[in-house]
């Protein structure tokens, strides 16, 4: 009996290379049926809602309410819009090693029986090295690079028999003349600590995470299970029950060698078996629970897969194989221990399953002229504008953008009217639903046309019939009146920086030019919402910052910093938009933990005072974050930092995301405490970003 256990586990060892890939294939056949689970269910994400979730703001104004009849006004649509993004589905994998390398040996104080030549060192790890250099070669005479002798078939002695078996040298000195009988001990020798049970601890705490509770609730998640050792099976199909997910880890009991490429072979059937969705739809995530005691040619195998998920790697016990789980990981970021599963749900939500952004894919803008107002030719802009009898249509490329065009009210009695019966702006978002959105109607007021008075006709004097003339008055010219000023109702807009002084001074933002620091939060706690069911704070940030990038001028130049607990200038000054979209785009995958506000104004202030500053241009900051800066210096450090850029000439511009701000710090940042700003909510910061705009380039 023992004789035939070993040599079916000896069978993929003594086989020559070619006919272990057909005896894996063979495997793969015959391997667990049908993938047990839940039924797939529909992910909760993917109903259709009606209407599009995207929220346009729309306004419509005019630059004056009152007109004389004949005159006309200009009219300006303002068209924005922020959607928010979707949550694909993830199907995630389990792969947990489950090998006699992974149990606790039953040999008193653990590890192999004493003096066991088949005790094999790890090829990548061993015992700390005292010089603080990394990993050292374990004390027992294997170089580095080599992995365990019952990976290479020339290792062993075999029998002529016709079920090959390894013939085991002795585990004490032999006593002469007498013959030893091959001893049935396991190819891998078992550990001192019991890591499948580490294996199921940590499983426990990953469903535990709350963002893995709340995924799994949704559907949006779904999770399989997977063990290896000589074989591998499919323990779970993809289901949202972490129950199943449990159970199935119970059932991991320990075996013989650690062959990893069976494994992503029956990977591979749970991502297509029962349970998955579609590969357009999908990110798919494998997380490897192992010591990492390999052969190299499943390393290799595995390695050499077309589609590879994302793969996570958590090394267990003091002396896994730190090159294996380098290797077998997709990213270097993602290389675990046990006790980072906090930062391995920042990779979750940050890098590798992060919201899609819904974006607007066909827009229209229509606006039906009342009956009594006539559209002035050639003076809608942008001019390609398409006019059918009172209706005026814009297809956009893009928001936010200002149409404009000239309207003559018609009367034909003087009183106050409406310019338009109706103007919407429609769109399709890229999930294929359909928005609208009404632009409030203005009216104006028509005057009739008063012509100037004339002079009144005065009576000529006639002679009387009487032989005695009699004098009679002389009627006089009624003089003519001097016009004097008349006061019509009118409406003056103008920029908040025209504040009555003594001398004002005039500054239109349209006809500055601006270098703008964008100094952007990047901590951990951007990825969450300031409301529940609400945007993430650092997808809000983006949003916000790409409309300020889309709103300048060729001449304007703006640079991009993120800070956590460091800072980082992303992209220098430089009026690339394209450039800068990327950089800004970027900034999900920068965050890290601390809050170095100081860091990143000292930042954005070295770029301003850089030889890339155009000295013809205003210089300003403008920092967004969401906390507060509590050690590293603290409040203190933060106001020095905003002092020494304020100094320097530059224009300081802070807003508080959420709840966590300190405000009176963040105003007493700030050039004038009327340019420090709150956004309660993520939603209202791209609104807040489009008025602070227009504070920013007047000094």
């Amino acid at each position: 009996m023992h004789r035939q256990r070993l040599s079916r586990r000896l069978v993929p060892v003594l086989t020559p290379l070619f006919m272990v890939g057909i005896a894996y294939s063979l495997l793969s056949l015959s391997g667990p049926g049908a993938v047990t689970g839940r039924p797939a269910e529909p992910f909760a994400s993917t109903a259709t809602p009606v209407p599009s979730g995207c929220q346009a703001t729309v306004d419509k104004t005019l630059d004056r309410n009152t007109v004389i009849l004949g005159e006309n006004v200009l009219a300006s649509l303002v068209v924005s819009a922020t959607c928010g993004a979707k949550l694909g589905p993830i199907d995630l994998i389990i792969l947990a090693d489950e090998s006699f390398s992974m149990t606790k040996s039953k040999a008193p104080g653990g590890g192999s029986v004493p003096g066991d030549p088949t005790e094999t060192p790890d090829p990548g790890s061993g015992t700390p090295d005292p010089g603080g250099g990394g990993i050292s070669t374990p004390d027992t005479g294997s170089k580095p690079g080599e992995e365990p002798t019952w990976c290479d078939p020339k290792g062993f002695e075999l029998e002529p028999t016709a079920t090959p078996t390894r013939r085991f040298p002795p585990r004490r000195t032999p006593t002469p003349g007498i013959e030893e009988e091959p001893t049935d001990e396991p190819l891998e020798a078992a550990g001192d600590t019991d890591l499948i049970r580490e294996e199921k601890n940590w499983l426990r705490d990953f469903l535990d995470q709350d963002v893995v509770k709340r995924d799994m609730a949704s559907d949006r998640l779904r999770m399989g299970f997977v063990s290896f050792s000589d074989g591998a099976k499919v323990k779970q199909g993809l289901t949202n029950d972490a129950s199943n997910i449990l159970s199935a880890s119970n059932r991991m009991r320990g075996s013989d060698l650690s062959f990893i490429g069976q494994a992503f072979r029956e990977v591979d059937r749970v991502y297509t078996g029962g349970g998955s969705r579609t590969d357009a739809e999908r990110t798919k995530v494998l997380v490897i629970l192992s010591d990492f005691h390999f052969c190299a040619k499943d390393i290799r195998a595995a390695l050499s897969g077309k589609d590879r998920p994302h793969v996570f790697t958590v090394g267990f016990g003091r002396s896994y194989n730190t090159r294996y789980a380098r290797d077998l990981a997709s990213d270097p970021r993602l290389v675990m221990k046990p006790g980072d599963i906090k930062e391995m749900m920042n990779l979750y939500e940050v890098l590798i399953a992060p919201p899609k952004p819904i974006t607007l894919k066909v827009m229209t803008v229509r606006d039906t002229l009342a009956a009594n107002m006539r559209y002035v030719p050639d003076s809608a802009n942008p001019p390609t504008v398409t006019l059918t009898d009172q209706t005026l249509e814009w297809v956009l490329d893009r928001v936010p953008v200002t149409l404009t065009y000239r309207v003559e009210p018609l009367g034909p009695e003087p009183g106050i009217f409406p310019v338009s019966d109706l103007a919407e702006f429609l769109w399709t978002d890229s999930l294929d639903l359909l928005g609208r959105a009404i632009f409030p109607v203005p009216q104006v007021e028509i005057l009739a046309y008063t012509p100037t008075p004339s002079a009144t006709p005065t009576n000529t004097p006639t002679e009387t019939s009487t032989s005695t003339p009699t004098l009679t008055a002389t009627p006089t010219n009624t003089p003519t009146r001097t016009p004097a000023p008349a006061y019509l109702p009118f409406t003056l807009r103008m920029w908040p920086e025209l504040v009555p002084t003594p001398e004002p001074t005039r500054c239109v933002p349209g006809s500055q030019t601006i270098d703008i620091a964008l100094i952007i939060d990047t901590s951990n706690s951007m990825s969450d919402p300031t409301q529940a069911g609400g945007q993430r704070k650092i997808d809000a940030a983006v949003a916000a910052a790409l409309e300020i990038i889309n709103l300048l001028k060729p001449t304007d130049q703006a640079a991009v910093i993120s800070f956590n607990g460091t800072a980082e200038l992303v992209s220098m000054l430089t009026s690339d938009k394209a450039a800068l979209s990327a950089a800004v785009n970027s900034l999900p995958a920068k965050q890290a933990g601390g809050t170095r506000i100081d860091l990143g104004l000292a930042t954005g202030a070295a770029e301003l005072d850089s030889v890339r500053h155009l000295p013809a241009n205003t210089r300003a900051i403008l920092l967004v974050t969401d906390g507060e800066q509590l050690d590293n210096g603290g409040p203190q450090a933060v106001l020095d930092a905003a002092n020494a850029a304020k100094a320097a000439g530059i224009k300081v511009l802070t807003v508080g995301l959420g709840q966590d701000v300190n405000a009176a710090v963040l105003r007493a940042a700030a050039s004038d405490p009327s340019l420090f700003f709150t956004a309660p909510k993520a939603e209202d910061l791209a609104q807040l970003y489009r008025e602070v705009a227009r504070l920013i380039p007047c000094p």
